[in-house]
């Protein structure tokens, strides 16, 4: 039986050469050290995408449904705006 997995596996997946695989040209013009640092989330960002969410869709790992989330979008902003922003600083 395991003899007939691998067979079967190694008929499907391709094994790729690292090295012959193409390095993708960078679209970033600036300094490294401007990466994320001059990526501000505003309190409307947050809001926008909170309220763009569809309703009807089921609580995402944390047990929060979207509805709830969309009846407090604008005290919810709030907080997700500072987390977002603390999570991109580099200092």
């Amino acid at each position: 039986m395991a003899e007939n997995l691998k067979e079967y596996f190694n008929s499907v997946f391709t094994r790729e050469v690292i090295n012959a695989l193409q390095v993708p040209d960078t679209k970033f013009e600036g300094r490294e050290s401007d990466y994320l640092g001059q990526l501000i989330v505003t309190t409307k960002m947050v809001a926008k995408k909170l309220r763009d969410m569809k309703d009807n869709k089921s609580p995402g790992v944390y047990g929060i449904p979207p509805k709830l989330l969309l009846e407090i979008v604008e005290q919810a902003s709030i907080p997700f705006a500072t987390v977002f922003n603390l999570s991109l600083d580099t200092t």
